[in-house]
């Protein structure tokens, strides 16, 4: 996934979490398995899957590719080309193909899961992901400075969509968050 890209890293981890919801397998963020963000050979990841993400004007691809962690063997690949409104459904195919190439069962209420929104409305989801990207940024970085930028980003998906969940949770991270960050690094 291109590093410069909010949308990118956020479908990743879009893709990462339908994986999780598959019973079958074990699914584990990159960076927890791999040494570096390119990887190194790792014989206890049993798959990589490598995003490319491109936002075009109305278009949206993702270039999936999974390989076997051992050997960096490309075992499957695919190219995922929809219109932006279809940004979820990318999002579950991308999730289901993997786990059918990789051989697991997917149960019927798994499958609904895969594919349940979190919401109807683009704008609150790109908001949700701007500001889940500086809440990252903040995690790796301690820099404060973005969480009033990353709380209005999100009041505006809420603005966009009033039971957008993932919009209240983020909001209840970043007050704990500040709470944290005040308790230990207030100077006052």
């Amino acid at each position: 996934v291109p590093e410069c890209s909010y949308r990118g890293r956020g479908a990743r981890a879009d893709i990462i979490n339908h994986l999780s919801r598959i019973h079958d397998l074990v699914v584990f963020e990159a960076d927890s398995v791999f040494n570096r963000h390119d990887f190194d050979l790792n014989s206890s990841a049993g798959y990589y899957l490598k995003l490319t993400y491109l936002d075009e004007a109305q278009d949206i691809l993702i270039y999936a590719c999974l390989m076997r962690g051992d050997n960096r063997q490309i075992i499957w690949n695919e190219r995922f080309y929809r219109e932006k409104e279809d940004v979820f459904k990318i999002l579950s195919e991308v999730a289901e193909a993997v786990a059918k190439k990789i051989g697991a069962t997917i149960t019927p209420q798994e499958e609904n899961l895969i594919e349940k929104y979190s919401t109807p409305n683009l704008t609150a989801y790109d908001y949700y992901l701007q500001a889940r990207d500086l809440l990252w940024q903040h995690e790796l970085t301690r820099d404060t400075s973005v969480l009033p930028t990353a709380r209005n980003l999100l009041q505006n998906a809420i603005r966009f969509d009033s039971c957008f969940a993932p919009g209240y949770a983020g909001m209840s991270n970043l007050y704990l968050i500040n709470n944290w960050w005040n308790k230990y690094f207030d100077d006052d």
